[in-house]
């Protein structure tokens, strides 16, 4: 959208340049992704839609030019179709893939270039017999983005704040998920629990957003959102009884006291009457909130699973810093790597941001916080870490528990990786991920 890369309000409901839809079609699942733009007589611009599957490596492809549609109301819709698709029965085609747009040209003689925000999805196979850990990579397409026109206010229910508007969204609803662009709390990510004339009501302290403190606004991912994407493959279960069970997801209290916590949630999917949890086997779980940051395990040891899963993960980057809170020491944090693209150790800034605590060297005796990531290649129900990391303050790198003379920075954290981070002493800590280069 051409209003984006002039940096202007961009013209409802398009508060995000692109829309990427995921198809079946048979056996197989196609991409489509629409966008708009102004059509008017001042602006020359080109606009190319790309795509890549190693957005990292600088490799995009450029998708072959749309016809875009005949203008209304001075707005052009356009709507690409990626030619190349993949089989979710066969297991074929692309794992991964990225899309943006990057528009140049002239505005009243001005020149301008803006490249969007990516889009795009990743398949992760679940192998059966088998645990596999992931987390939320990709948020939802957004519903409302806007500058505050004052600072919050608190709400009349304690611990709450209430952000104005001059008009209520359309889409705007409680449960969705309000994350800060700039400002003090640039990054931080808050739920809505309240939607009024004047203004939403928001969970947690407001009370340093300044007026023009940039917000956005997106559906917060649920059971059913997650779980219902085109080429997801899901075993289902016969009934509530464990021994005709398919594939289950574990959800876990992420900030909790103790160590190795068991889940606090089994979730499994009735063909007829939807997701249900071992909790109570009456109440429906399609609803089930998903933390920003939540981390989930895909379990396939049921007596119906008969072949691997597959978990399709679609959307948009989160393309600011992201805040997150590590609990107090004596426990674990079991949270997700919000990230669209790989990101390496060292530059997860999780020792610098001063959320991780460092060992004063590569001693055991001598180790305080450690980060665990599991193997999802390795067969396996509730498995051991593969691979714990600590940082060394004795040379300042990163250094692993099975190669402690080696350099760990380089080791690159998967998009949505199941991170757990144990905290040896002290209290809660906050995590500011940077935004991806």
């Amino acid at each position: 959208m051409v209003e984006w890369a002039l940096d202007q309000s961009p013209l409802e409901p398009d508060v995000e340049p692109l829309l990427l839809s995921l198809v079946e079609l048979g056996n197989e699942v196609q991409v489509m992704i629409d966008y708009r733009y102004t059509d008017g007589a001042q602006l020359a611009v080109t606009i190319s839609l790309e795509k890549s599957t190693d957005p990292s490596g600088g490799t995009w492809n450029a998708l072959p030019p749309p016809s875009p549609d005949l203008p209304v109301n001075g707005i052009v819709s356009v709507s690409v179709v990626d030619a190349e698709r993949f089989d979710f029965v066969n297991g074929t085609g692309p794992l991964k893939m990225y899309y943006r747009l990057r528009i140049s040209g002239t505005d009243n003689g001005q020149a301008f270039a803006y490249t969007s925000p990516m889009v795009g999805y990743h398949r992760l196979r679940c192998l059966a017999g088998s645990d596999t850990h992931s987390g939320l990579m990709f948020r939802q397409r957004s519903v409302h983005r806007a500058d505050c026109p004052g600072a919050p206010l608190p709400a009349a229910t304690a611990g709450q704040w209430t952000v104005s508007y001059a008009a209520q969204p359309a889409s705007l609803a409680p449960g969705q998920t309000v994350r800060f662009e700039s400002g003090v709390l640039a990054g931080q990510a808050f739920l809505v629990t309240a939607v009024n004339a004047g203004g939403f009501d928001v969970a947690g302290d407001l009370s340093s957003v300044a007026s023009g403190d940039r917000y956005r606004v997106a559906p917060s991912w649920t059971t059913a959102t997650l779980l219902s994407m085109a080429g997801t493959v899901i075993e289902d279960s016969t009934n509530y009884l464990g021994l005709n069970r398919g594939n289950e997801i574990l959800h876990f209290d992420q900030r909790g006291n103790g160590f190795n916590r068991s889940a606090t949630a089994v979730l499994y999917h009735l063909p007829t009457t939807g997701w249900r949890s071992t909790v109570s086997v009456t109440a429906l779980e399609d609803g089930h909130l998903l933390d920003s940051d939540g981390a989930f395990v895909v379990r396939g040891a049921g007596p119906q699973v008969t072949a691997d899963a597959w978990l399709v993960m679609a959307g948009a980057e989160v393309e600011t810093s992201i805040v997150t809170t590590i609990g107090a020491g004596g426990s674990d944090t079991v949270i997700a790597l919000q990230r669209a693209v790989p990101v390496k150790l060292r530059d997860a800034a999780l020792f610098s941001s001063g959320a991780f605590e460092g060992s004063a060297d590569t001693q055991p005796v001598n180790r305080r916080d450690e980060l665990m990531i599991c193997d999802n290649a390795v067969i396996g129900l509730n498995k051991q870490p593969s691979a714990i990391f600590y940082y060394d303050l004795s040379s300042g790198l990163w250094r692993s528990t099975t190669a402690p003379a080696s350099d760990a920075g380089d080791v690159e954290l998967a998009p949505g990786a199941f991170l757990k981070i144990r905290s040896a002493s002290g209290g809660s800590t906050t995590w500011t991920l940077p935004a991806t280069p």
